[in-house]
């Protein structure tokens, strides 16, 4: 969202925060896709959703969990910081825990973690959903935004960090906006994500 604030103009945009790009879109960014229309995230009441076209960030799974190790965010599962990512149990674990299974299973709180993309109606609100387990879950969520029957653009991370300005071109013309010239435009070289948990922002 950084970047697109930062780089790309849109001149139809009647919206004065952000020059019309938004950090998550109205059903929560870490919500499931499946729930646009069931779901609205906290101060997104009045948000129209036709009119948002998201931009999916696809991380490959093992960054990605080693990442929810660190911030799991609203995700429930037994780990130990000697063993995470984990998919299956090890020796250790199965002291530590009680399994039934060969997997590791997840349970993630949708909507119930207070942060800002919580939700305030719909699904989200009171479901708990669980997965057989991390790799489960990352192959869940990012199905359901590539099996969409609405228009969105899948992004990989890698991309971010190796071909920021080619690839801002790409979405703010996709967008229907205009790029900062190659001399104006705004790098961030710490992280390409941004906020508590992912890093700081020059």
């Amino acid at each position: 969202a950084s970047y697109l604030e930062q780089n790309c103009i849109l001149p139809l945009n009647k919206n004065k925060n952000n020059a019309g790009i938004r950090w998550q879109v109205p059903w929560g960014k870490h919500m499931l896709a499946s729930w646009k229309w069931t779901n609205t995230a906290n101060h997104e009441s009045k948000t129209d959703k036709t009119t948002v076209l998201p931009v999916v960030l696809v991380r490959d799974p093992y960054s990605w969990m080693k990442s929810m190790c660190r911030n799991h965010y609203g995700a429930r599962w037994h780990y130990t910081k000697e063993h995470c990512p984990n998919l299956v149990p090890n020796q250790h674990d199965l002291q530590l825990f009680p399994y039934q299974g060969s997997n590791i299973p997840v349970r993630l709180d949708y909507g119930g973690g207070g942060g800002d993309d919580s939700s305030s109606s719909g699904a989200g609100a009171v479901n708990i959903t669980s997965y057989d387990s991390l790799a489960h879950l990352w192959s869940e969520w990012n199905r359901q935004y590539w099996q969409v029957d609405y228009p969105r653009i899948m992004v990989r991370y890698e991309d971010v960090l190796f071909y920021p300005r080619e690839l801002i071109t790409r979405i703010c013309t996709c967008a229907g906006g205009v790029t900062a010239p190659p001399h104006e435009f705004t790098y961030f070289v710490n992280s390409a994500k941004w906020g508590p948990g992912h890093g700081k922002e020059e």
